[in-house]
C-alpha cells in the first residue's frame, strides 16, 4: 500500500506517459532542467542528508525516498519518469543546502536516416 495516494495515481500515469510516442516528464515535488549535454534534477529536501535518502531507477522510473527520524519523522517518496535519452550509466547526485541535485548525461541519438540508392 502506498503511504500517499497521490504516489500511486502519479506513478500510473508516469508509467502511461512513458508508454506514448513522446517523452514526458512529471514531477510533484523537483523539476527538471535540461540543456544539449544533460538532464539535472532539483527536489527540495530540507533536514535530510546523502544518508537519510535513497536512490533507486526500475523500468526508467526514478524512485526518490528519505526519511530523517528525530523529534519528528520526516518522510519523503517520489516517483518520476527518466527521458528516453537519459543515460543511467552517468547518473550522479548530491545534496547540499537542503537541495538534492542528480545529474545525468544524454545519450548520443543514433542516426535513423538511410539514403537508399534506387536501381
Amino acid at each position: 500500500m502506498e503511504l500517499y495516494p497521490i504516489t500511486s495515481m502519479l506513478r500510473r500515469f508516469n508509467h502511461i506517459a512513458s508508454l506514448m510516442d513522446r517523452d514526458y516528464v512529471h514531477s510533484l515535488y523537483g523539476h527538471f532542467i535540461t540543456d544539449d549535454k544533460g538532464y539535472y534534477y532539483e527536489m527540495d529536501v530540507p533536514g535530510l542528508t546523502k544518508t537519510d535518502i535513497n536512490i533507486t531507477i526500475e523500468d526508467n522510473m526514478l524512485l526518490i525516498q528519505g526519511e530523517r527520524k528525530g523529534r519528528t519523522t520526516r518522510h519523503i517518496q517520489q516517483y518520476t519518469t527518466l527521458p528516453r535519452d537519459a543515460d543511467l550509466a552517468t547518473l550522479k547526485a548530491k545534496v547540499k543546502d537542503g537541495v538534492l541535485t542528480i545529474e545525468l548525461n544524454k545519450t548520443p541519438k543514433p542516426n535513423n536516416s538511410v539514403k537508399v540508392n534506387i536501381e
